[in-house]
């Protein structure tokens, strides 16, 4: 099966339903992203929202290092606030 790579986001605190299997979260321009491998095709359907069986859904949010989560480890993200104070985030898959 042919297979491709997207990016969906930015993304931020409330969980957010993305296309594909995610497999990383980044940092591009002071913002979070999530890139997930999909199906290829998925871009020929005239709308995903009414083709929802056709397209793998999962839901993902972003968690401080610290807080207390239910789901899924899929990365880290280490970003600043300013140069002597770090965050640090985990891209964690939940249930919808």
């Amino acid at each position: 099966m042919t297979q491709a790579i997207w990016k969906f986001g930015p993304i931020a605190g409330a969980p957010v339903k993305i296309m594909g299997k995610p497999i990383s979260v980044g940092e591009q321009h002071g913002e979070f992203y999530v890139w997930t491998i999909v199906d290829p095709t998925w871009k020929d359907l005239p709308n995903t929202k009414e083709s929802d069986e056709l397209v793998e859904w999962h839901t993902v949010k972003l968690v401080p290092t610290g807080w207390d989560f239910e789901g899924t480890y899929i990365g880290t993200i280490h970003t600043k606030a300013s140069d002597n104070n770090p965050y640090v985030f985990h891209l964690i898959e939940v249930e919808p």
